[in-house]
């Protein structure tokens, strides 16, 4: 059953603006392609379920269109391949626990990155995408096609999703209401 990918539930709602999939971003040219869950610097970044990374510390993962593609903060993404689908982690620190590489197999719950430091606000960028076989870039300019979300400037590949079902799905997974009722 998947977890929760904080050790903790953001106070700031995620299914709303300015955090929420779809919300507006560079000045209403493009989509928010995931949902921000606001934490803490230094918080701990859960593998959601048993996973394999696919990618390790690409880069600097957010430059603003607005000054020239100059990055904001200097923080970076990570993807795990699950067997329903890959998720990007965005917004991590640099520093990952060690042996958290390319390649490495991640159990549900496994520390994998911690929240970077941002002068913008911290929180962690959770994307999802439905095809987990399929490893092309994740990023894909100009693309408004979409095979589950409804058309706009999300600049992602065809197969992104709206993040919030998950994420509802992991709270409700681990809560003491659902234990309950599988007894029943």
């Amino acid at each position: 059953m998947p977890v929760f990918p904080l050790p903790f539930y953001p106070t700031q709602p995620y299914d709303q603006p300015p955090l929420s999939f779809g919300s507006s971003r560079g000045g209403g040219k493009q989509a928010h392609a995931a949902c921000d869950l606001a934490a803490p610097a230094g918080t701990a970044v859960l593998s959601v379920a048993d996973g394999v990374v696919v990618q390790a510390l690409s880069g600097i993962f957010y430059a603003d269109p607005a000054s020239g593609g100059k990055p904001v903060a200097n923080t970076y993404d990570m993807i795990v391949r699950y067997p329903w689908g890959l998720v990007r982690y965005g917004e991590i620190d640099i520093k990952t626990p060690q042996g958290i590489v390319k390649g490495t197999a991640v159990t549900e719950g496994q520390q994998i990155a911690s929240v970077a430091a941002q002068n913008t606000g911290t929180e962690l960028h959770f994307e999802l995408y439905g095809n987990p076989e399929d490893l092309s870039p994740l990023t894909v300019m100009g693309n408004m096609n979409y095979l589950y979300v409804p058309s706009a400037n999300y600049h992602r590949r065809k197969d992104l999703q709206d993040p919030a079902w998950f994420l509802y799905g992991c709270l409700l997974a681990n809560s003491s209401l659902y234990n309950y009722m599988q007894t029943l």
